[in-house]
């Protein structure tokens, strides 16, 4: 996807914590949910933003947050964000090529992997989307 930062001229980074553990997922599952996440964040993002990837482990999970220097949500809204065809209001409608399901799909297809994904967000100032998935005990 950093083809498509460049081009709309978003900064995407990448931080993964030394020594983070496999995690119990669905290879594909997962990688529809960072794409989701990715594409989301790159559409409310304005040129000259940023979205950090950040990787990290604790308490037998491994937190995948993607966080963003978009638009922001107001908080009345964040709870609804994961339901289907859900809009925030008629001045902030979706850009082009969006369905409205990519967060709803993202919420659920976390959920099938037992994890749990969550919102942080404040108007004017981003977002940050996080996935908590359960650490496994093998090693890489």
């Amino acid at each position: 996807m950093n083809a498509l930062f460049v081009e709309r001229d978003v900064e995407l980074t990448v931080d993964v914590d030394d020594e983070v553990p496999l995690i119990w997922a669905d290879r594909g599952r997962m990688g529809q949910v960072i794409i989701n996440l990715l594409t989301n964040a790159l559409r409310y993002t304005p040129p000259g933003g940023e979205v950090h990837v950040q990787i990290t482990h604790d308490s037998g999970a491994v937190a995948i947050a993607v966080v963003d220097t978009g638009v922001g949500i107001a908080p009345e809204h964040t709870s609804r964000v994961f339901e289907k065809f859900f809009r925030i209001d008629s001045k902030r409608s979706r850009p082009a090529g969006s369905t409205g399901l990519g967060l709803a799909i993202t919420k659920s297809l976390v959920k099938q992997m037992s994890g749990v994904i969550t919102l942080e967000s404040e108007i004017g100032e981003g977002s940050t989307f996080t996935v908590r998935i359960g650490a496994s005990t093998q090693t890489a």
